[in-house]
């Protein structure tokens, strides 16, 4: 078996016929070798062997992967899928993407590709204080229970009143938190982005206050240091690195569905979006709403239906449906 993470494209044949297809642009090369790193390291963070032969199973696991958690544009993960086959013929070893189990999972990528992602429920204010309102201390089992109870009001307002991305609240460390009288001020970074501040403000009761949340959160879990927001396991152990991004989904899903909410309609993005509606709601700016985001001018059409939501729920008085008379 071959470590997929150390087996480099092999070159061609300087004699091969000319019959046979060229052997890949350089750009085309790098590029599949970035691929191959990428799926490598998601089989480490998700504990799965990346040896050779990838089993079709593993190839389809991934596509849906990059397609729907990662929210990769449909080239891209054609180019990964390719990336793998490439690495596998070359090698002398079966095309996994030629398995129907592959084949099956392509095509519907590309089905859900011209009907639309399917673009998760926002999750406003309202919804929001209900999710809190049903996260009882009386529920609590167990000593991990209590912690996780904790953690997750912090996820939740920190994702909300930051409007952060879910990897810019998982790579977030202590020592890029600021505390404040009006709430605080964190630094974070997701991907290849350049670091950015964002200023998150105090809640006006203790209930919806972020910043009340987080320093809670990080005094009964004894952080003083390094990652934020941490696994916790049943017995209360806490973990010494950054949550997985599956974990981070599932506690908020899990959340919505206690407070009756379908879970199915939350992601983490949810809250980022719930933030863009709310904002203008109240008349902020898409400008404004940008800077807080961090979408750059080419990402303004990402959020300007969100904009266009929150200003028609923010201005019913002109509605045609007050002459309904309902």
């Amino acid at each position: 078996m071959v470590q997929l993470e150390l087996l480099p494209l092999p070159a061609q044949p300087e004699d091969r016929p000319r019959s046979r297809p060229r052997a890949p642009a350089t750009n085309t090369v790098l590029a599949y070798e970035a691929d191959l790193r990428g799926f490598a390291a998601w089989c480490a963070e998700t504990k799965r062997s990346s040896a050779l032969p990838v089993a079709p199973k593993l190839v389809a696991s991934y596509l849906y992967y990059l397609w729907a958690d990662r929210q990769k544009r449909r080239s891209t993960v054609e180019r990964a899928m390719f990336a793998i086959a490439a690495l596998h013929e070359r090698s002398g070893l079966a095309n996994p993407i030629k398995d129907p189990v592959v084949k099956n999972a392509w095509r519907a990528i590309l089905m859900a590709n011209e009907r639309g992602r399917e673009r998760k429920a926002s999750l406003l204010t309202d919804g929001v204080r209900t999710v809190l309102e049903s996260m009882r201390d009386g529920d609590v089992r167990d000593e991990g229970d209590g912690l996780r109870l904790v953690r997750d009001r912090a996820i939740i307002l920190l994702l909300f009143a930051g409007a952060l991305k879910r990897d810019e609240l998982r790579t977030l460390t202590v020592e890029n938190v600021a505390f404040a009288a009006g709430g605080l001020r964190v630094r974070v970074a997701a991907g290849d982005r350049a670091p950015r501040d964002v200023v998150i403000v105090a809640g006006a009761e203790r209930l919806t206050d972020p910043a009340a949340a987080l320093a809670a959160w990080l005094r009964v879990a004894g952080i003083a240091s390094g990652a934020v927001i941490r696994s916790v396991d049943s017995s209360g152990k806490i973990g010494a690195g950054p949550i997985d991004r599956r974990s981070l989904t599932r506690a908020i899903q899990a959340r919505c569905k206690r407070a009756g909410l379908d879970p199915r309609q939350i992601a983490t993005m949810s809250l980022r979006t719930g933030f863009v509606v709310e904002a203008a709601r109240g008349g902020a700016s898409i400008e404004e709403i940008a800077e807080h985001t961090g979408h750059r001018e080419r990402g303004l059409p990402h959020i300007a239906d969100l904009v266009r939501t929150g200003r028609m729920l923010g201005d019913t008085q002109n509605h045609p449906g007050r002459k309904l008379g309902l």
